[in-house]
């Protein structure tokens, strides 16, 4: 019987790195009720957020 389930990832395609962050109790409960809102895991919210704002940094310098 054949293997079942996805096929692995590319090596670009691996999320290898984490990154630590320090909040205060408020922040994290606001932070975690807008991917909870959502429908987002917390790190793919975090993740599609950072990285929106670091492209438009970086477009507008």
């Amino acid at each position: 019987m054949a293997k079942m389930g996805r096929p692995p990832k590319t090596e670009d395609e691996r999320q290898t790195t984490t990154l630590r962050l320090r909040l205060t109790a408020a922040d994290d409960a606001t932070i975690r009720q807008a991917a909870a809102s959502a429908g987002e895991s917390l790190s793919a919210w975090m993740r599609g957020v950072l990285l929106r704002a670091a492209r438009r940094k970086l477009r507008r310098g």
